[in-house]
């Protein structure tokens, strides 16, 4: 048996199963606080290098999360993971999704073809950024190979993060292993598996992932997915009527005012 919870514009999926399905808000995760960075190869801030990535667009940081203050993880995320964004820098609207691999209710999401369907209704109208919020089952060690595959391309992101959420919430339960991870990393075209496994195995990307648990937080999320739509936020099943509503041109005042009957 299922319960769904929709709050606060996001969606919470809890099941009797809960040992794959289990509520984030179960687990022990530290509200706030974070481990001390070590790793070399990581800027102050907690984000890698971000030389060599592709340049974002000058927009106004409030068009994507308004409720996120300056210098906080969740803008930092944002930044990051834009420069893999789906769509043109100048979309009419940009969706961003904080979503987790364990989520259920993200793998219905996705599984859907909501997003398909939006894309291929309002082609170079829409753009899309997924960020991760490692807060469910396994869900550390998934975020680490998605950015595995996204330091070689952005393609190798978004198919990895296709294949995570292509499987079943019993399957995924299972990816416990770097060897897994591996095999998805094995199916992907142009991935380079050796390089895969290193950055893998040598946790290159442990401190981003510690700074990812701290991005729901920021924005005080309940659950996953949270959708916000040209910085609104809004649940799964208001998406598609959210984004109707940012595509839609306002009619002019006058057109709306009823018009005199003549004599």
């Amino acid at each position: 048996m299922a319960v769904m919870l929709v709050t606060g514009g996001a969606i919470l999926l809890m099941s009797d199963e809960d040992t794959v399905k289990s509520s984030f808000l179960d687990q022990s995760i530290p509200m706030g606080e974070l481990p001390e960075q070590s790793n070399d190869s990581q800027t102050s801030d907690g984000l890698p290098d971000s030389d060599g990535m592709a340049e974002l667009p000058s927009v106004p940081w409030e068009e994507f999360l308004p409720e996120a203050q300056p210098e906080t993880a969740a803008r930092r995320a944002v930044e990051y993971f834009g420069a893999a964004a789906i769509g043109l820098d100048y979309a009419d609207v940009t969706i961003v999704e904080i979503g987790s691999y364990g989520c259920t209710a993200c793998r219905n999401v996705h599984q859907s073809g909501v997003l398909q369907s939006l894309f291929e209704e309002h082609p170079d109208q829409i753009r899309f950024i997924f960020i991760p919020w490692p807060v469910w089952r396994n869900d550390v060690m998934a975020t680490e190979a998605v950015l595995c595959a996204m330091d070689q391309s952005n393609e190798a992101f978004w198919a990895f993060h296709d294949a995570l959420l292509d499987l079943t919430d019993t399957q995924y339960g299972r990816y416990s292993t770097y060897a897994h991870y591996a095999n998805i990393a094995e199916s992907i075209e142009n991935l380079d598996v050796v390089q895969f496994n290193e950055c893998m195995i040598d946790g290159l990307h442990h401190e981003l992932v510690n700074e990812l648990l701290q991005v729901g937080f920021d924005l005080k999320l309940r659950g996953t997915p949270s959708f916000f739509v040209n910085g609104e936020l809004t649940s799964a099943y208001s998406l598609e009527m959210k984004v109707a509503e940012h595509l839609q041109p306002e009619l002019p005042d006058t057109l709306m005012q009823p018009s005199e009957s003549t004599p």
